[in-house]
């Protein structure tokens, strides 16, 4: 058999050739493999998924402190701010895994799509990239959402830039390709609540609200203008290109 190490998404398949089996990435569930070798070798596999009462062991949770250090000191910012409350009692369950992030729309990039909506001026829809939990997994109905979970995305310093005139052919590639999996870091954007897409095979078809023939889009600057992603999500890139001297900076996250 083949017994790969970090995934995604955890794998248990047999097929013509040999027994593939990879752990995944987001150490919730534990393979138990038992294989007694010889001539008549056998193995035995138990899927042990590792729910919320199963306690985090302390050396795993040493590893997670010391990334939080080390990062937080890494980009400079106050160990205080790690607590701070940015929406109280959120009252949906917030998807914060990689796997899921991987797959779909999830909660955690939509919510923070809908802060930066909210936090700036004016009408527009939202669509920006965003990444897991990296210490938190999935967050229960009535969590507090911290800035220590929009710093776990990576999100807490990136810059917000406004892209004016996007017309709806335009947001529409822009959602297609967003809503793909694509080269890159291969996470499903966030979208605003005004941003509605429905599909129709890969196609994505985009509702706005308010309606309009043009709309102005709010994007993080790594999507709109560094190469990485321009490679996620080209139809993007070429809006921004097309009104580069158009853009405007409208702040950190940790700003809004």
């Amino acid at each position: 058999f083949v017994l790969g190490g970090h995934e995604h998404e955890g794998l248990s398949r047999v097929t013509e050739a040999p027994w593939i089996l990879k752990s995944p990435s987001d150490a919730r569930r534990a393979f138990v493999l038992t294989f007694t070798p010889g001539p008549k070798g056998a193995a035995d596999l138990q899927d042990l998924p590792l729910g919320s009462d199963t306690a985090e062991a302390a050396d795993v949770r040493r590893i997670a402190d010391d990334w939080r250090a080390r990062m937080l000191a890494n980009k400079g910012i106050d160990p205080e701010l790690w607590s701070k409350v940015l929406w109280e009692d959120v009252p949906v369950a917030i998807e914060g895994e990689e796997t899921a992030l991987r797959r779909r729309e999830t909660t955690l990039a939509n919510l923070f799509a809908d802060g930066v909506g909210l936090a700036v001026p004016g009408e527009h829809v939202v669509l920006l990239n965003t990444g897991s939990l990296r210490l938190g997994r999935d967050l229960p109905e009535g969590t507090d959402i911290t800035a220590g979970h929009l710093i776990e995305t990576d999100l807490f310093q990136a810059p917000v830039v406004k892209v004016p005139g996007v017309t709806r052919a335009e947001l529409q590639a822009i959602a297609t390709a967003a809503f793909k999996e694509f080269p890159g870091s291969g996470r499903f954007p966030g979208a605003s609540s005004n941003l509605a897409i429905a599909w129709t095979g890969s196609e994505a078809h985009v509702t706005i609200d308010p309606d309009g023939d043009t709309v102005t889009l709010l994007t993080t600057e790594f999507m709109c203008r560094h190469p990485k992603g321009g490679l996620e999500n080209p139809p993007l890139r070429a809006a921004c290109d097309a009104r580069k001297d158009q853009i405007e900076a409208v702040g950190t996250l940790r700003d809004l």
